[in-house]
C-alpha cells in the first residue's frame, strides 16, 4: 500500500450535529440552536492500494485546519448564493485542533427594542426642543413678526419630517428584524422536526430489516414448512431431517450435523453426493445427530433417499429415540 500527502491535499466534511440543553449560540444569528450544520476542513491523505485510489482526513487533531457550525437557515443560504456579496456568517469552533472561545449571545430582539427606544427617545427630546423653541417665541413675543412665522412654521416641518421618516424607518428596520428571526425560528424548528422524522424512520426501518432478518433466519431454520417442520428420511442407515430448503449454519444447533445434498445432472431427484456446502445441482439439506463419514469432503451415498413420510422439529427429532424405528424399518425391508 502506497501512501501519499501533500500541503495542498485536504478533506472537506459536512455532518448534522444536535446540541442538547439551551442550544448554541451562532454567529450573525438571532436565535439559540439545538441543531447546526457543521463544516470541517481537514488535511488529507491519499492510499493507493489494489488499482484504487482512497482519501482520507488525517487523524491527528491538529491536521484538522477549521471547523466552523452554522444554522440550517445559514447553510441554505451559503449553497444558494454563490458569488453575492461578502459571504454568509459562520461560528468558528476549531482552529488547528484547538477550540476557540464559544460566540457569545447577542438577542436580536431585545437589542433592537432598545435601538428603538433610544431611537424614539431622540425623536422626542427633539420634539420637546422644538417645542420650547416656539413656546419662547409665542411668550417674547405678541406680536409675530415674518421672520418669527418662518420660524415656527419651519419648527413644525421638521417636526413633521421626524414623524415621516424616521417612525416608518423604525417600524421597517423592527419588521426586518421580526422576519429574520422568525425564519431562523423556522428553520431551527424544520431542522428539529427532520431530525426526528429521520430518527423515527431511522428506528423504524431498523426494526423492519431486524423482523425481515429474524423471518429470513427463521424460514432458513425451519425450511420450507411454516409449522418448523422437517421431514424424516433415511440416507442409508443414518436417520436425518430434510428439507428443500437452503439453512443458515449459524443458527443450527451445535447438537445436529448439516449438509447439502447434490442431485445428480439429468435433474431426476436422484441424490449423488452429500456433502458440507452444494453450490450448483443443489437438492436439499440434511440434519443429523451423527457425523457422516467423508472421503475427501464428500459423502456418496449407495441408495436413494427413502422419505418416511414423518415429520419432526428440531427439537422433537433432537429428543426422539429413532432405534425402535430403525428396526422396523429394516424389518419391513426384509420382508420385501
Amino acid at each position: 500500500m502506497e501512501k501519499k500527502q501533500h500541503p495542498s491535499y485536504g478533506m472537506i466534511r459536512l455532518s448534522r450535529s444536535s446540541i442538547g440543553g439551551g442550544g448554541t449560540a451562532l454567529f450573525g444569528s438571532s436565535i439559540m440552536h439545538n441543531d447546526v450544520i457543521r463544516l470541517s476542513i481537514s488535511k488529507g491523505i491519499m492510499e493507493r492500494e489494489g488499482n484504487e485510489d482512497r482519501f482520507f482526513a488525517r487523524e491527528s487533531m491538529k491536521d484538522k485546519l477549521i471547523e466552523v457550525e452554522m444554522s440550517y437557515t445559514q447553510f441554505a443560504e451559503a449553497i444558494t448564493s454563490l458569488n453575492m456579496g461578502e459571504g454568509v456568517p459562520v461560528t468558528i469552533t476549531r482552529i488547528n485542533g484547538d477550540y476557540v472561545e464559544k460566540c457569545p449571545y447577542s438577542d436580536r430582539i431585545k437589542v433592537m427594542r432598545k435601538e428603538i427606544n433610544e431611537a424614539t427617545q431622540d425623536l422626542v427630546s427633539e420634539l420637546e426642543s422644538r417645542c420650547e423653541e416656539i413656546e419662547k417665541l409665542l411668550n417674547e413675543k405678541r406680536v409675530l413678526s415674518k421672520e418669527d412665522r418662518s420660524s415656527i412654521v419651519s419648527a413644525l416641518k421638521n417636526v413633521r419630517k421626524e414623524l415621516r421618516t424616521n417612525i416608518p424607518y423604525l417600524q421597517e428596520i423592527f419588521s426586518e428584524q421580526m422576519d429574520k428571526t422568525v425564519t431562523e425560528a423556522k428553520g431551527e424548528f424544520e431542522a428539529y422536526l427532520q431530525n426526528k422524522m429521520n430518527s423515527i424512520a431511522r428506528a423504524a426501518m431498523s426494526e423492519h430489516i431486524k423482523l425481515k432478518e429474524i423471518q429470513r433466519n427463521r424460514d432458513m431454520i425451519m425450511g420450507s414448512e411454516d409449522d418448523g417442520k422437517f421431514e424424516l428420511v433415511l440416507l442409508d442407515d443414518y436417520p436425518v431431517l430434510f428439507t428443500c430448503s437452503k439453512m443458515n449454519r449459524e443458527n443450527i444447533p451445535k447438537e445436529l450435523f448439516c449438509y447439502d445434498v447434490r442431485h445428480d445432472d439429468e435433474c431426476q431427484g436422484i441424490a449423488c453426493e452429500v456433502k458440507p456446502i452444494v453450490a450448483l445441482n443443489h437438492w436439499g439439506t440434511i440434519l443429523s445427530k451423527v457425523e457422516i463419514p467423508m472421503d475427501d469432503g464428500s459423502y456418496y451415498p449407495e441408495n436413494d433417499i427413502n422419505y418416511l413420510g414423518e415429520h419432526f422439529t428440531i427439537e422433537e427429532y433432537l429428543q426422539k429415540d429413532l432405534s425402535l424405528l430403525m428396526q422396523e424399518e429394516n424389518e419391513m425391508n426384509m420382508e420385501m
